[in-house]
């Protein structure tokens, strides 16, 4: 049921997420007669989400981004401790405590390039530290090759494209693909 500003929500569990563009306040939220509260930023399994134009996931991408920054500057520090590392323990030491933090959401999120910046020089100061490049100038190719690894630019895509494919053949009677026809058809 819905008249002027109000909604009626069934369910206790339904949150708004919607990102407004021209509204200069928020719609009222009735379910079963009870006002819900809106909020500008809500997090949504581990997903930190924000009720503005252009940058929804902004504070995903920026927890994300310190997370692996922490992994890295801690397995930075041991340097000192232990010395240089072979690359084949620092790509082990990458991909088991930074790629996670750096590929978080890349399945369902379509990155935007002033979001992915902040991950991307995560990425590009964990590479370059070991091999003494300080110069943000260098070619960054040589990084990846060193190690072995894929700009995160590339493996977040692979990853969004494999939950596509994950999705398209699954059966009609799957409620996620029941759910992406109808996003499809939107």
């Amino acid at each position: 049921m819905c008249w002027q500003k109000a909604v009626a929500v069934e369910q206790h569990r339904d949150v708004d997420h919607g990102i407004r563009q021209d509204t200069k306040e928020a719609p009222n939220l009735l379910p079963r007669r009870a006002s819900v509260k809106y909020t500008a930023t809500h997090t949504y399994v581990g997903q930190h989400i924000k009720s503005s134009i252009g940058t929804s996931f902004a504070p995903h991408y920026s927890d994300i981004a310190a997370k692996a920054r922490g992994a890295s500057l801690a397995i930075l520090a041991g340097h000192s401790a232990f010395g240089d590392l072979p690359p084949e323990t620092l790509q082990l030491l990458y991909l088991g405590r930074i790629d996670p933090h750096l590929c978080s959401s890349a399945d369902i999120m379509v990155d935007v390039d002033k979001n992915l910046e902040k991950i991307m020089r995560v990425q590009h100061e964990f590479l370059s530290r070991p091999m003494d490049i300080f110069n943000n100038w260098s070619p960054h190719t040589s990084l990846f090759t060193e190690l072995n690894v894929w700009p995160i630019r590339y493996r977040r895509l692979t990853l969004a494209l494999r939950y596509l494919r994950y999705l398209l053949h699954q059966d009609g009677s799957r409620l996620v693909r029941a759910a992406f026809e109808e996003q499809d058809a939107m």
